[in-house]
């Protein structure tokens, strides 16, 4: 499952809940206006191969379990 919401001025923080099951494989939240923490909830996400949230106004660190995900390959924060 690809969840891509790029370009569209969305604003507030990333839903935790985007892991659907556990079946989102690809996560691209481009050029949004989203902001606070990436969840840590993505952690649970074990299928995700790929996230892209750059272009948004996210602060604070990364979590940690994402890079510990089994099939991640992509993880993209520029221009934050």
């Amino acid at each position: 499952l690809m969840v891509d919401l790029s370009s569209n001025s969305f604003t507030g923080l990333i839903p935790p809940g985007l892991c659907f099951g556990g079946k989102l494989q690809k996560l691209i939240l481009l050029d949004n206006h989203f902001s606070g923490s990436i969840p840590e909830s993505l952690g649970g996400c074990t299928m995700l191969d790929r996230i892209r949230v750059g272009q948004n106004f996210l602060n604070g660190s990364i979590p940690v379990v994402l890079f510990q995900l089994p099939l991640i390959q992509i993880i993209e924060f520029p221009h934050n």
